[in-house]
Parts: structure tokens; C-alpha cells; sequence
């Protein structure tokens, strides 16, 4: 959860001139994603000192290829082909012309896939039709499109062979991503077994717990948030409740406004912010993490997220990986698509940072933020990967190295953290309905239902 706002805040966005609007299904999601298409990547900042040297300036490739036609004249295979760093992993989207069937689709090249091939119909003997790709909406580097369209026809060429060892795979073809085989969980909550989470971080007896403040304090005060991350015995609020069993994180209005000042900075607080952090409970290395939840009638102005960060604070942005952030900016949370970035850079900078929204309506259909999903980060000294459920969303090169990672005590391990923040990227929280404080959750209002969160060591 940056310090920054929405990936995109104050920035022009023009409509992508290679897709129609017409294969997006909701009126509202069409219009946000003709808006993030093409025109919506931001210019990369460079990192002074950062953590790698320097910001990347070795982006991935895509060459679309021709495809003949086969021996029946209805069918065709498109292949599409990736070169340069085999670190990152994107969403590409197509569409195909010509009456041909698929019109449309989207899928991520990954990582350890040389190849991604296109099984085309067409709908008469002989008939041309053409392919485009473009890749989806991503901020602070651009893939390549080193060719973006092709003929599909009887005198197109076949793509020449791949070299041996490499990796093909058909773009529909499921690809799960489950935890890898010998990465072992050191950590993990459900926030209700042998709960405790105070503002100190400290329990009774003055062991580790959670805790409900940031390491910078109660309030992010160099961003337009409005909401103060309370706690209920200082603020007489209602963060952390229970639904069947489960910890429900609850963001209120505050019946009165709360002004906090620190470090020459004040904030107006109007509403209440859930956090669970793990900030005294251990740093964790190199492995998965994993967060699960579902939202509940999200309102203008949330904005959940599932992130880590290393400590101590000032030395932001190096580093914050945010496996998830949901910016709910929009009237109709249909409209919403979650984001997933990487940060580094020296502190007291604006650093560097790679990210990708993620398309799920077409990478995951029938997508519902109101049912549990796990979302997911890996980190590893080759990369940074991300993915909600088992499949891989998009991944990074790591720019952030453990000094030792078999050291517990490495000074770049990191903590995790659950949330809504209020207001900033989430929008107007005045356009949303929120329970007052302390309040009890009923049906409709905004909540986030957690049913862990959990980190897997990647072996050292």
C-alpha cells in the first residue's frame, strides 16, 4: 500500500486504437478498460541507488507469427513468441478477425514458457483472417510488442522451429501454480486461533502480537487517505469483528473527525482503517505469501489490500511488494480490477516500481470479490511473481536481495499485512456507505472476510 496513490492517479489515458470496447461484458468495466488499454502506462522513474543499481532497462518481447492455414483450410495455428529476460511473466490480450473463432482471449506468458500457441478456426475453406495482440494494462514499463499482428492465411509461413529445450504451451491450456514442492509454511493466522492483536504489538505478558498501526504511525500522512488505522481501547472503534467463526475487518465513519499530526505533517481522519500487521511477530525471507478473503459490499473509497513491507520505515520504498491492492474508485465495484506491484529504491525517494492490473474476466471467469480468493506473492532472488488462486498473474524481475537467507535475523526480511484503507486510490469515501463507530456489521455494509494468511519458506 504505497505511500503514492492509484498506479494511474493524474494521469491522461487514451483509448487503445487495436481493441473494440465490445468484448468486455459490464458497460462500466468497458469503459475503464478502453481508458487503461493501450495509452495507460506510466513513464518508468529511474532509482537512484536502488537496490539492483539502476531501473530496469531489459523488457520482455513479443513477436506475434504468420500461420499457414492447414490441409482442411478451416484451421490454423498462431504461435507467439517471447525474447529477452525470462524473469517476467504478462498478460497479453488478442483478438482475431475474419469470422474466425476464437474473436478474442486473453492469457500470461510466463516465465518458463518460450511459446504460446493459437488454435484458430476459421469459418470457410481458405478464408484470410488476421491477429492482433497488445499487452494488458501495465505501469512503469512497457513490454515489447516486437510484432503485434499477423496474417492468417493459405500463403502465410509457417514460424520457424524453436530451439531445443524450449517450452510451448497452448494459451487456454491451465497451468496450476500451487506451493512449491518443498517450500515449507512458516507462518500462518486465521486472526481468530490464538488471536491477540494490540496497539503496541505486544501481548499481556509482553510477548509478540499483532498489531493495528502502521511502523510510520496511525494515519499515512504524505497521501490522501482519510482513515485513521484504529485501535478500539484508544479510539472506541469496532476494527476486528467475528462473522460464523471468521474475522471480519470492518471499516466505520468516525462520529467525530480526528486530526493527528506528526513529523510536520497533520491528517484529518473522517473514518476508522482495519490493519492486522505482523510487524512484531518475526520477519520473513525469501517464499510465498498468501492471503485469502472475500469483500463484502464494498463502497467508493475502499481500498483492501494484502502487502509486505521491510523495516524500518524510512527506508521506503525499499522495499514494498504488494501482492494485492483493490482501488474500489469506481460507482459499480464490477468496474474494479485488482493491481499487483513490486518497489524499490533508495529511501526518500519515489523509487521504481513494476505492476500489472490483472484481467479477471478473462484470466479468471466468473470472478467474484465477494467469494474467498487467495492472493499471492512469491519472492525469490530471480523474481517476483504474483497470482490469485493458482494462476500466475504476473512476475518481475527481483530488484530486493535477502543479505542471508538463511539468517532470521537479515535485515531485508519483510512483515505482512491485511487492510482497507479509506480514501486516497480507493476514491471518495463520502460517495460510500459506512457504519458508524463503533458499530456492529450488518449485511450490506463494507467488510473484509479473512480466512488466513500464510507464509511458505522457499528452502535456503
Amino acid at each position: 500500500m504505497s505511500r503514492d496513490s492509484h498506479p494511474h492517479a493524474g494521469q491522461t489515458m487514451r483509448q487503445s486504437p487495436l481493441f473494440s470496447s465490445s468484448t468486455h461484458a459490464s458497460p462500466n468495466r468497458r469503459a475503464m478498460l478502453a481508458l487503461l488499454a493501450a495509452g495507460a502506462t506510466a513513464a518508468r522513474i529511474p532509482a537512484v541507488d536502488a537496490a539492483t543499481g539502476s531501473a530496469p532497462n531489459d523488457l520482455p518481447t513479443y513477436t506475434v507469427h504468420d500461420a499457414r492455414i492447414g490441409p482442411n483450410g478451416r484451421t490454423a495455428t498462431v504461435a507467439i513468441r517471447r525474447g529477452g529476460p525470462s524473469a517476467y511473466s504478462c498478460c497479453l490480450r488478442f483478438e482475431i478477425d475474419g469470422g474466425a473463432s476464437p474473436q478474442s482471449g486473453a492469457f500470461v506468458f510466463e516465465y518458463d514458457v518460450d511459446e504460446i500457441l493459437i488454435a484458430v478456426s476459421l469459418p470457410n475453406p481458405g478464408t484470410d483472417a488476421s491477429i492482433r495482440i497488445q499487452p494488458f494494462v501495465t505501469y512503469d514499463f512497457r513490454p515489447v510488442i516486437a510484432k503485434g499482428a499477423a496474417r492468417i492465411g493459405r500463403d502465410a509461413l509457417d514460424p520457424s522451429p524453436l530451439a531445443p529445450g524450449a517450452t510451448a504451451r497452448a494459451w487456454n491450456a491451465p497451468k496450476p501454480r500451487p506451493v512449491a514442492k518443498g517450500w515449507t509454511r512458516d507462518f500462518h493466522s486465521d486472526l481468530v486461533t490464538d488471536f491477540v492483536c494490540t496497539a503496541t504489538g505486544l501481548d499481556r505478558d509482553g510477548r509478540p502480537c499483532f498489531t493495528n498501526s502502521l511502523p510510520s504511525g496511525r494515519a499515512q500522512f504524505t497521501n490522501a487517505e482519510v482513515g485513521l488505522y484504529s485501535d478500539p481501547r484508544l479510539h472506541g472503534t469496532a476494527p476486528l469483528q467475528m462473522l460464523d467463526g471468521r474475522r471480519l475487518l470492518v471499516p466505520e465513519r468516525l462520529p467525530h473527525p480526528i486530526v493527528l499530526t506528526q513529523g510536520g505533517h497533520s491528517k484529518r481522519c473522517t473514518h476508522s482503517t482495519p490493519l492486522v500487521s505482523t510487524e512484531h511477530n518475526g520477519r520473513l525471507g525469501y517464499g510465498r505469501f498468501a492471503y485469502r478473503f472475500a469483500l463484502l459490499s464494498m463502497q467508493q473509497g475502499c481500498w483492501p489490500a494484502g502487502w509486505q513491507l521491510c523495516l524500518p520505515h524510512y527506508r521506503w520504498p525499499n522495499c514494498e511488494q504488494d501482492t494485492v491492492e483493490i482501488s474500489f474508485n469506481q460507482p459499480d465495484p464490477v468496474s474494479v480490477l485488482p493491481y499487483q506491484t513490486n518497489w524499490w529504491g533508495a529511501a526518500g525517494t519515489g523509487g521504481s516500481k513494476e505492476g500489472q492490473f490483472v484481467d479477471i474476466e478473462r484470466l479468471l471467469p466468473n470472478f467474484r470479490y465477494d467469494e474467498p480468493h487467495t492472493y499471492w506473492s512469491e519472492w525469490t532472488p530471480e523474481r517476483m511473481a504474483f497470482g490469485i488462486d493458482e494462476t500466475l498473474t504476473f512476475s518481475v524481475p527481483n530488484r530486493f536481495f535477502l543479505t542471508n537467507p538463511a539468517d532470521p535475523g537479515d535485515p531485508n526480511r519483510v512483515f505482512m499485512m491485511l487492510q482497507i484503507a479509506l480514501g486516497g486510490a480507493g476514491g471518495n469515501t463520502e460517495k460510500g456507505l459506512y457504519p458508524m463507530a463503533p458499530s456492529k456489521w450488518a449485511p450490506g455494509a463494507p467488510a473484509m472476510l479473512v480466512e488466513h494468511m500464510a507464509h511458505y519458506a522457499m528452502p535456503v
